[in-house]
C-alpha cells in the first residue's frame, strides 16, 4: 500500500478486508494470530517496541502483548483509539484515514477517542459482513502496523 495515500487506495484497503477473513475464530485462533503478529513485528524490526491486541467488540481482551522494552502507557492509548475507529465504522483504521484523504475530507473525530492511523483491522468470518473482533498493532510506523495486521490475518485465514 502506498503511503502517503494516492487516489484509489481506499478501494484497495477495502479489498484487503475481503481477503483477510477467517473460517474459524476462537481463543485458540486468537492466540495463534497474536503469536504470528508478534513474530512479524520482530521480523520487521528486531528492536521494535509495540503493543499487540486482539479484542472482541465487547471489549473482552483475548490477546495482549508488549514487544520490546520501550512500550509505554501511550501505546495502550493508541491501541484503544485505533480500535474505537474499527468499532465505530466497521473498517480498518487505515481505511478510514485513506477514505478521508482520498476524498479530501477533514477528520472530525475527537482525537482523544479515535486515532485514524494504520494498525487496527477488523476480524470477520468468511461470508459475513459483521466484525466480531479487532487485531491491532501500535508502535511502528502506521503503514507498518497496518501491513502486519493485514498480512497476519490473511496468512491465518489462508491456512484454515
Amino acid at each position: 500500500m502506498s503511503f502517503p495515500f494516492q487516489s484509489g487506495d481506499d478501494v484497495k484497503l477495502l479489498q484487503q478486508e475481503k481477503e483477510a477473513t477467517l473460517k474459524v475464530f476462537n481463543n485458540a485462533v486468537a492466540w495463534e494470530i497474536g503469536q504470528l503478529a508478534r513474530q512479524k513485528v520482530l521480523a520487521k524490526n528486531p528492536n521494535a517496541s509495540a503493543v499487540i491486541d486482539i479484542s472482541l467488540l465487547t471489549g473482552h481482551k483475548l490477546f495482549r502483548a508488549a514487544v520490546g522494552s520501550d512500550t509505554a502507557l501511550d501505546n495502550e492509548s493508541w491501541v484503544e483509539r485505533k480500535v474505537n475507529v474499527v468499532r465505530r465504522f466497521n473498517h480498518s483504521s487505515f481505511y478510514h484515514q485513506a477514505k478521508l484523504t482520498c476524498n479530501n475530507k477533514p477528520n472530525t473525530l475527537n482525537e482523544a477517542e479515535y486515532a485514524i492511523h494504520g494498525g487496527s483491522f477488523p476480524i470477520r468470518l468468511q461470508n459475513s459482513d459483521f466484525v466480531i473482533a479487532t487485531l491491532t498493532v501500535s508502535g511502528l510506523k502506521q503503514n507498518e502496523d497496518h501491513e502486519i495486521v493485514y498480512e497476519t490475518l490473511k496468512e491465518i485465514g489462508n491456512s484454515q
